[in-house]
């Protein structure tokens, strides 16, 4: 496993991005996934891991419970890149982690297969499959 990016969740996109810029980070294009109801900027430096800043859309988001009444963007997950995502599940199933959905394409990472998986002492983490 490699890692590939950090995700925050956050009120304002726009807002978030050009802070993370003013560090020196790049801003993508925004993307919209509209199976998991959220929007998405990638954030790239040099040296640096990945920025991943997402929007949930709608109140019945589940992604709301990390947003508090403040604006803060909340750093929620982590990210690995696999060489194959179903031998990775597997192998991380007998080390204690919970799958959190079914696998699916991460509009933002070029439709890559992803999944979010869960453990007590690491919290959530995200797969996503190497596209060479």
């Amino acid at each position: 496993m490699k890692f590939n990016h950090i995700g925050y969740c956050v009120k304002n996109l726009d807002k978030s991005s050009q802070y993370f810029e003013s560090l020196g980070y790049t801003s993508g294009k925004a993307f919209l996934d509209n199976k998991q109801n959220i929007e998405i900027i990638l954030l790239r430096k040099k040296m640096s891991p990945i920025i991943e800043l997402i929007h949930p859309l709608g109140e019945q988001n589940p992604l709301n419970r990390y947003l508090s009444d403040i604006e803060i963007a909340v750093s929620y997950h982590i990210a690995f890149e696999v060489d194959n995502i179903i031998d990775s599940i597997d192998n991380l199933r007998k080390k204690g982690f919970v799958p959190c959905m079914k696998v699916s394409k991460a509009v933002a990472f070029n439709n890559t297969p992803f999944i979010f998986m869960a453990n007590k002492y690491t919290g959530l983490i995200e797969l996503l499959e190497a596209n060479d």
